[in-house]
C-alpha cells in the first residue's frame, strides 16, 4: 500500500505509526501517517461542486429545530392564557418552573446524545430525539393539571436535547469547508422561522392554547419521517470503518473526481489514525484534557455557554409579557410588536447564512456581541427611565433580537460542531450544547423572580454584564474557521497549544502562510 504523507507545513510532519489494510483483502502493513499542510493548490482542489442533494439532507437534519422554534413561540403566548384555563390551577411559581425546566431537562438529553451519536451514529440520534419530542408534545397538551404539564415538559425537553446537538454536528461532518458555514447555520434559521410561526399560531389560535401546542407536534413526526432516508454522517462511518458508505456519503453531497475523493478519505483515515494513540475513552479525556483540548473547549463551550447566558430565550420566551408590562397593551398591538421582534430575528439570521462562508465566523460573532450589549442597554434604560419608554423597548428588543440572530445564534452552533477532534466529537459538543441549555433553562427558570425582585431594568442590566463579558470573549478567544477542514481545525489549536500562532488565532490560511 502507498504511503500516506502529510505535514503541517513543507518542512515538518509527526510521523505516527499506523497499519493500514487494503479493501480487497490484502495484507496491513505499517506506514508512517504525518498531519496535512495543503497549499492554495491543494485548497481549490478541495473545493468540489457541491450537489442541491447536500442543501436537502442538511435541511432535514435541522427540521428538529423548526421543532424547538415553534415551542418557543407557541409557548410565549399560551403562558398568556394558562390563567385563564378552568382545568389549570397554577401559581407564578409553578409556570416559571414548566418553562424553565425544558431547557434543564434538554440539557440532560444533551448529554446522553453526546455519546449516542458517537456510538449509534448521528443520524440515529436525530431521529431518536425527535421521536421523544413527538410524545412529548401530544402529552402537553393533553394535560389538565401541574402533573401532566411537568411529565409532558419533561419528555419533550429530553427529547429535545437528544435532536438539538445534531443538526450542527451533522452538517459540519457530510459538508465541504466552502458551505459548512451555511449548511450548519440552517438550524438557527430554522429555530427562527419556528419561533415566528409559533407567534402567528398563538396569534391565530388565541385563547386555545392546547390547539397552539399540539400543532407542534407535526414537526418531529414529518422530520423522522424524512430523517429516515438521508445519509450517515461519512467521518463517522469512516470511524467504525466502514469506508464504502462513506465514500457513498461524500459522493451525495458534492461531486469529487476519484482522486479528490481519494485524498478526503486519506486525510480523514489518517487524523484518525493520529487519533488512535490517545487510548482513552472520551470522556476520561475531557476530564483529563491535553492543552490543545484546552483551548478547543474553551471555545467551544465557551461559545455555548454566553449564547444562552446574555438572557435571549428569557426575551425570548417572556416577549408578550416584558411589552405589556412596560405599557403596551395585549391585543393587536402587543402581536404586532412580538411579530416583528420574530421577524428580525429569521431575517437577520438568513443574513449570517448567506455571508458567513465569505465574511467569516470572527467578525459576525464580535459584530454580534457589540449590538447585543446595545440592544439590552435600550431594554434596560427603558425599563428604568420615568416614565417607562414602550417605543425604546420594542427598538431594543429588535435590535437584541437581530443582533444575537446574525452571530451568537448561528455561530454558537457552527463553532461547537467544528472545534473539537473526530475521536471525542460527539461527546464534547453534548456536553456543549447540555452547559448551553443549562444555562438558558437556569435564565428562564430566574427571569421572573430575578424580575420581582430588581425589576426588568435591573435584570437587564444583568444580562449587559454578561454580554460585556461575551464581547471580550469573542474578540480575544474565538479564532477564524472559515474556509478550514476539520481536520485543519484541530492543527490550529495543536498550533496554538505550543505558542505557534497569536492569542487571537488567524485564519487557517494566514497562519499556514505565516508559518511557511
Amino acid at each position: 500500500m502507498q504511503d500516506v504523507v502529510f505535514s503541517d507545513s513543507p518542512r515538518e510532519g509527526v510521523e505516527l505509526a499506523s497499519q493500514h489494510g487494503s479493501e480487497n483483502g490484502a495484507s496491513t502493513e505499517d506506514v508512517g501517517v504525518s498531519l496535512p499542510y495543503r497549499s492554495e493548490e491543494d485548497k481549490k482542489r478541495q473545493k468540489p461542486k457541491v450537489k442541491w442533494q447536500l442543501y436537502y439532507y442538511t435541511m432535514v437534519a435541522a427540521a428538529s429545530e423548526l421543532a424547538n422554534g415553534y415551542d418557543v413561540g407557541a409557548f410565549s403566548f399560551a403562558l398568556l392564557y394558562f390563567k385563564e384555563d378552568p382545568n389549570l390551577d397554577l401559581t407564578g411559581f409553578q409556570v416559571a418552573v414548566i418553562v424553565g425546566m425544558f431547557n434543564l431537562v434538554a440539557s440532560l438529553g444533551c448529554l446522553v446524545a453526546g455519546p449516542a451519536a458517537d456510538w449509534l451514529g448521528r443520524k440515529t440520534s436525530l431521529i431518536g430525539g425527535n421521536t421523544i419530542n413527538f410524545v412529548g408534545t401530544l402529552v402537553l397538551a393533553g394535560s389538565s393539571s401541574f402533573g401532566a404539564m411537568f411529565l409532558g415538559r419533561f419528555i419533550m425537553g429530553l427529547g429535545a436535547g437528544i435532536a438539538f446537538m445534531g443538526p450542527e454536528l451533522y452538517s459540519s461532518e457530510i459538508s465541504p469547508p466552502s458551505v459548512r458555514g451555511l449548511t450548519s447555520t440552517w438550524g438557527e434559521l430554522f429555530i427562527n422561522i419556528g419561533i415566528l410561526l409559533g407567534y402567528l399560531s398563538g396569534w391565530a389560535l388565541r385563547p386555545q392554547w392546547r390547539l397552539m401546542i399540539a400543532l407542534g407536534a407535526i414537526i418531529p413526526f414529518m422530520a423522522v419521517a424524512l430523517q429516515v432516508f438521508i445519509p450517515e454522517s461519512p467521518r463517522w462511518l469512516l470511524q467504525k470503518g466502514n469506508e464504502v458508505y462513506a465514500r457513498s456519503a461524500l459522493r451525495k453531497a458534492a461531486r469529487f473526481s476519484r482522486a479528490e475523493e481519494d485524498e478526503q478519505v486519506a486525510e480523514i483515515k489518517a487524523n484518525l489514525e493520529a487519533e488512535k494513540g490517545h487510548g482513552t475513552s472520551a470522556l476520561r479525556e475531557l476530564l483529563c484534557p491535553s492543552k490543545a483540548l484546552q483551548h478547543a473547549m474553551a471555545v467551544g463551550w465557551g461559545t455555548a455557554f454566553f449564547q444562552q447566558a446574555n438572557g435571549s430565550e428569557a426575551v425570548v420566551y417572556f416577549t408578550p409579557s416584558v411589552l405589556e408590562q412596560i405599557g403596551i397593551p395585549q391585543g393587536e398591538e402587543i402581536y404586532a410588536v412580538t411579530a416583528a421582534v420574530g421577524l428580525c430575528k429569521a431575517l437577520f439570521v438568513a443574513a449570517a447564512l448567506l455571508s458567513m462562508d465569505r465574511t467569516g465566523r470572527w467578525p459576525l460573532l464580535v459584530a454580534s456581541s457589540v449590538g447585543v450589549a446595545a440592544g439590552l442597554l435600550l431594554l434596560a434604560c427603558a425599563f428604568v427611565a420615568t416614565p417607562p419608554a414602550p417605543a425604546a423597548a420594542a427598538v431594543g428588543l429588535c435590535v437584541f433580537m437581530a443582533s444575537f440572530s446574525v452571530g451568537w445564534g448561528p455561530l454558537a452552533g457552527v463553532l461547537l460542531a467544528e472545534v473539537f477532534p473526530l475521536r471525542i466529537r460527539g461527546t464534547a459538543v453534548g456536553i456543549g450544547w447540555s452547559l448551553n441549555r443549562l444555562a438558558s433553562g437556569t435564565v428562564a427558570l430566574v427571569f421572573v423572580p430575578m424580575e420581582g425582585a430588581i425589576g426588568a431594568g435591573g435584570s437587564f442590566f444583568l444580562f449587559l454584564g454578561v454580554a460585556v463579558a461575551a464581547t471580550l470573549f469573542s474578540y480575544f478567544i474565538v479564532p477564524e474557521t472559515k474556509g478550514a477542514t476539520l481536520e485543519d481545525i484541530s492543527r490550529l489549536f495543536e498550533k496554538r497549544a505550543a505558542g505557534g500562532s497569536p492569542r487571537r488565532p488567524l485564519n487557517v490560511q494566514e497562519w499556514s502562510e505565516a508559518n511557511e
